[in-house]
Parts: structure tokens; C-alpha cells; sequence
């Protein structure tokens, strides 16, 4: 059955959102106009292999268009702007 992309990647904003609720300013560590929640490489790590366990049979394309949905809700949001690279490029 395939994945329900919308569906996932509420399931997986809203995990971390549980392990980071409040955005931090990364500043000078991260240059970027994005909000920054800071959640720690563990909590991360945790919830991406439960993910992994409950959806073994997700193909490569429905795990790129998961991350594609995440990276767009992440974009979205009113803050957002592309930051320049040092060499006045846009990063991503």
C-alpha cells in the first residue's frame, strides 16, 4: 500500500515538534533564516528508525517525497528566506 506522504510528514513535524517545541537562535553556529528547534541528533535518530521500522516496505521515491513534503513545510513558513553561501550562492 503506498504511504499517505501528507499524512507522514504530519506524523514526523509533529515528532519533532515533542523533541524540540520552542525555536532557538542559532546564531553565530548556523546562518540561516529558517526557524532552528535545535531537537538533538539522538531524539532524531530514534524517531527516524521508528519510522523505519512501522514502513520497511517504503520505496526510495515515497522516502524522497516524504522528505521533499518535510522540506516544504519547513520553507513555508513565514520566516523563511534562501541564505547566501560565502560564495553568494543560494543554499538550500
Amino acid at each position: 500500500m503506498p504511504l499517505d506522504i501528507p499524512s507522514e510528514a504530519d506524523r514526523l513535524s509533529a515528532g519533532l515538534r515533542l523533541l524540540a517545541p520552542s525555536p532557538v537562535d542559532p546564531s553565530p553556529v548556523i546562518r540561516t533564516a529558517l526557524p532552528f528547534y535545535g531537537a538533538s541528533q539522538t531524539g532524531m535518530g530514534d524517531l527516524v528508525r521508528s519510522w523505519h521500522r512501522e514502513h520497511r516496505g517504503a520505496t526510495t521515491q515515497e522516502v524522497f517525497a516524504l522528505a521533499d513534503a518535510l522540506w516544504a513545510r519547513a520553507a513555508a513558513t513565514p520566516t523563511a528566506s534562501p541564505t547566501r553561501t560565502s560564495t553568494g550562492g543560494a543554499a538550500r
